[in-house]
């Protein structure tokens, strides 16, 4: 078995953060290896929920049976395998930190026995994947609460408060859900830190032109 522990702080709230990342529904929109998850216990996703998850691996594609464990809203959440190749346990735990939240993620992953004969270079591997998949998490909330800001400012502040029917409203969460989903699964296939360093870069790149005027205007008053 190894052991790690990340974190990745998300400009979202505490609460929309929490709810997303403990319905393991979600999983397949921010987990690269996940490709469906379903419910298989009645009821809400609480502590004893119940669900199937499909995974590709590097060995193929594998089923495993998970089970929640821990559900404290808003400010921890645990889920474990109970059938299935490659057992583990994720406890997830939040705290809001001025305008964002910090999900820090303590996981513990059984491996096939050949990892044993390289732990350090496995934990890396496992721990390089598990940050990859938090920066897709932190890049799918956040453009999707980006995109939200900007439909609603565009609306004006008389069309938001206007009375919606009850098939606006489920309209209206059909496409919030789409839009939590779509930014990453429409992006070009970059890594995820990739998307974050052309962020940099191109904040970067927008505060040059400004830099380079302010140093023209300089050397012109000293040579008046």
């Amino acid at each position: 078995m190894i052991a790690f522990q990340t974190s990745v702080a998300i400009d979202r709230p505490l609460e929309q953060v929490f709810a997303y990342v403990s319905d393991p529904v979600n999983f397949p929109s921010w987990n690269s290896a996940v490709q469906v998850v379903r419910p298989t216990s009645a009821g809400s996703s609480g502590v004893g929920s119940t669900y199937s998850m499909e995974r590709q691996l590097p060995t193929g594609r594998a089923t495993n049976k998970l089970e929640i464990v821990v559900r404290e809203h808003p400010h921890e959440f645990a889920i474990r395998t109970i059938e299935g190749p490659t057992p583990f346990l994720y406890r997830y735990r939040f705290a809001a930190e001025g305008n964002q939240t910090v999900v820090k993620l303590d996981g513990q992953v059984e491996l096939p026995a050949v990892a044993v004969l390289m732990p350090q270079l496995v934990r890396r591997a496992v721990k390089h994947g598990i940050d990859d998949n938090l920066t897709t998490l932190k890049l799918t909330l956040e453009d999707a609460g980006g995109m939200r800001s900007e439909r609603l400012g565009s609306r004006g502040a008389a069309e938001s408060s206007r009375p919606r029917t009850a098939s606006q409203s489920s309209q209206q969460n059909r496409s919030a859900r789409l839009a939590v989903v779509s930014p990453v699964k429409n992006r070009a296939r970059k890594s995820p830190r990739a998307v974050l360093t052309d962020r940099a870069a191109s904040n970067t790149a927008a505060q040059v032109p400004a830099a380079g005027v302010a140093r023209l205007r300089r050397r012109s008053r000293r040579c008046a």
